[in-house]
């Protein structure tokens, strides 16, 4: 029988493995063709781990094999398709292309600050464009200054529409320690004060995300209230229901019938709820 889309993130975690350079290509090919496929037929739990899943398939974009480049390209942009944010939509064939060739980073950059930001972003959207800004805050040679000015202000704009500041989390430590580095070194006022502005944006971020229980607490959570219902039963059972449960729970999910697939398998009366509740209130 095939898997619940709720089992999405076991499978993709499975196939990072199977991504590897050392890896024979066909397996690899395979790997990023069913990564693809995860993409279309579990688009919601894919759009949840795209935090992980895009640094897994990026560096497969840049072998030499070019059917494993090709695969990875097919499979960078199912992935790049689920941010779901309309604003970035328009953009997306541009942060894949930029991904593939480095040198068109700066045409992407240009093409998402003029865009105009109004839905809120979440963790798919940041996993969609941080990479393509990382790499620009660390542009060298003629036109890096404007660039990063450029960045900043992208970063600054996005910032202020996050809503849940636990989606920033994963990207914080990839854009706030250049953006400190800039601020501090930036000649230009003009670049500077954007440098500044994004950093006090973030840092408050962070401390919002300080307060708040981490993914590890809630998974530990998560974990314990399973371990205790489904006490006794199979060991590959239990990592099963554990995967999907902390997977629903990584993604704020709490729709009781999506936590009971994860579970109903054991028998076990109540072990869904129990989980669920225990997420809900770490």
């Amino acid at each position: 029988a095939a898997l619940a889309p709720e089992a999405a993130p076991l499978e993709f975690a499975a196939l990072y493995g199977a991504m590897a350079v050392e890896k024979q290509w066909p397996t690899r090919v395979a790997a990023l063709e069913r990564a693809a496929h995860l993409c279309v037929a579990a688009p919601k739990q894919a759009a949840a781990i795209l935090p992980a899943l895009i640094p897994e398939l990026t560096p497969c974009l840049w072998d030499t094999k070019k059917e494993v480049a090709a695969a990875a390209k097919a499979a960078v942009t199912a992935a790049f398709g689920l941010s779901g944010n309309r604003d970035v939509e328009p953009v997306i064939p541009k942060l894949v292309s930029a991904a593939v060739r480095p040198k068109e980073v700066p045409e992407a950059v240009h093409a998402l600050a003029a865009t105009t930001f109004v839905q809120s972003v979440d963790s798919p959207t940041l996993a969609t464009v941080v990479p393509l800004l990382s790499r620009a805050l660390g542009e060298r040679g003629a036109g890096a200054v404007a660039l990063k000015r450029q960045t900043a202000l992208i970063i600054c704009n996005m910032s202020k529409l996050v809503d849940d500041a636990r989606d920033a989390a994963p990207f914080l430590p990839k854009l706030l320690p250049g953006l400190v580095k800039l601020a501090d070194e930036m000649s230009d006022p003009e670049a500077r004060d954007v440098c500044e502005r994004s950093v006090a944006l973030m840092q408050r971020l962070e401390a919002k995300i300080a307060a708040m229980a981490s993914a590890d607490a809630v998974k530990d959570a998560v974990e314990a209230a399973l371990a205790d219902k489904l006490k006794g039963g199979d060991a590959t059972a239990l990592a099963y229901a554990k995967g999907v449960c902390g997977a629903l729970a990584a993604r704020r999910s709490f729709v009781s019938s999506e936590w009971a697939k994860g579970t109903n398998f054991s028998g076990a009366a109540g072990a869904a709820a129990a989980a669920a509740a225990a997420a809900a209130a770490a």
